[in-house]
């Protein structure tokens, strides 16, 4: 077996050579890690896109200035709103108002048609005594004594006569004290009449007064409906250009966004086909002096050293029982116990790792600068396709897996697919 120290002695590669594996093998750009300054707005900075800036300040300025008027409308708007709705309540009141005084209204034309009836039935009663009275009158004055002595001279008795005298009198007296009853009760009801009428036209006034009111509570409304509207159609106008400069702020920033992008992007691209140029162009030289290494490489013999003899090498060869006659050997076999330890020739990666039926399970390596080598019936793999391996690791255990006519390694090397005697290349234990 191999000691650790061998395998890590001069034919030991380091993971550096892997580098060089990607890159021979063909790796995209995109698999260095390219690192440079990235670029911001100052790297691209031009006129053009100064004076997008600016003009996008001035939008904002616009905007600034709008939104501070439509804040201000919009106050002034509150207030018109405020004072419509105090005009409102105080059209309401007034108007309630004027219900009851009209209502009061119909009280005092009732009560003076009401009382014109009174009076016109008390100056009928009045001049119907009066008309009784003056005929009293005319009898007792006007007609003569006569007819006085008349109504005397035709008592039947002194106690008649007395009644008669006392009657005549008394229809006097009734009638002068119900003239005068019926005259103070007239002159109540013209007093109350024309008092009615004097509330009535003071009530007229005080409806008119009212209405005047309404009146101009309404022409203050209506004015406050002008300013509304007013203020509306300036803040309708306002909402308008804010949405114009808006839209064209919003579009110009879009644009300048786009463009400083756009032109970060190439001065990044830029700087990167930069960096890539500088670092492949180190990577080159890295990978120039790994190669030169790598040539002067040797391999290493791919079991541990004490499995040193060679049952066939390559050439043309017999094996009876396996039916070959004259077949060309593209390797050499080297017997070992099942199970002894197969090792990594060079260091590359694992390009196949599986059975096959010829060659049982094998391992091909891949190393990077057009070689290969390949290790074949195998009874364990230890390693899988895409993994990459040191020289001198443990890659597989001896076998006699696919056709084998007992337990040994079959080991080739290949130079970009040809196949090439290993004993050209191996250094004999």
């Amino acid at each position: 077996m191999i000691s650790t120290r061998t395998k890590k002695a001069a034919f030991s590669i380091t993971v550096s050579i892997l580098s060089l594996i990607l890159l021979i093998t063909g790796l995209p750009l995109s698999a260095f890690a390219v690192y440079y300054d990235k670029a911001d707005y100052n790297d691209i900075k031009t006129e053009d896109l100064e004076s997008m800036r600016e003009q996008i300040a001035e939008y904002d300025k616009m905007l600034a200035e709008i939104k501070s008027n439509l804040k201000k409308a919009e106050e002034l708007q509150a207030t018109a709103a405020e004072k419509r709705a105090m005009y409102l309540q105080a059209e309401a009141l007034y108007n309630d108002q004027l219900k009851d005084l009209e209502s009061t209204k119909l009280y005092y034309q009732n009560e003076i048609e009401k009382t014109g009836k009174e009076i016109a039935e008390i100056r009928l009663e009045y001049d119907k005594a009066y008309a009784v009275f003056l005929d009293l009158l005319r009898m007792s004055y006007e007609e003569g004594t006569a007819n006085y002595l008349e109504i005397l001279l035709g008592a039947e008795s002194f106690t008649d006569l007395l009644a008669r005298i006392d009657r005549v009198s008394g229809l006097i007296r009734y009638s002068d004290k119900l003239m005068s009853t019926l005259g103070e009760q007239q002159a109540e009801l013209d007093a109350k009449y024309a008092q009615l009428i004097k509330d009535s036209e003071a009530h007229e006034e005080a409806i008119e007064a009212q209405e005047a009111k309404i009146a101009e509570i309404e022409a203050w409304k209506n004015e406050n409906e002008t300013e509304i509207a007013i203020i509306e159609a300036d803040i309708e106008k306002l909402i308008g250009e804010q949405g114009t400069y808006k839209n064209l702020a919003e579009m110009l920033d879009a644009d300048f966004e786009a463009e400083v992008a756009a032109a970060i992007a190439a001065e990044n691209k830029r700087r990167e086909e930069i960096a890539i140029q500088k670092e492949l162009e180190e990577e080159r030289k890295r990978q120039e002096a790994l190669a030169e290494a790598i040539r002067k490489q040797s391999y290493l013999w791919p079991l541990p050293l004490s499995w040193d003899y060679i049952s066939y090498k390559y050439g043309y060869r017999t094996i009876s029982e396996l039916g070959y006659n004259n077949k060309f050997h593209y390797g050499i076999d080297v017997p070992a116990y099942r199970g002894t330890d197969i090792y990594a020739s060079k260091a590359g990666k694992v390009l196949i790792a599986k059975y096959h039926s010829s060659y049982g399970n094998y391992v091909l390596l891949d190393h990077g600068d057009g070689y290969q080598t390949l290790y074949a019936h195998a009874s364990k793999l230890y390693v899988k396709a895409g993994d990459y391996v040191d020289q001198g690791q443990l890659i597989a255990a001896v076998g006699t897996t696919g056709t084998s006519t007992g337990n040994h390694l079959h080991f080739e090397v290949r130079v970009n697919g040809d196949k090439r005697n290993p004993l050209d290349y191996l250094t004999m234990p």
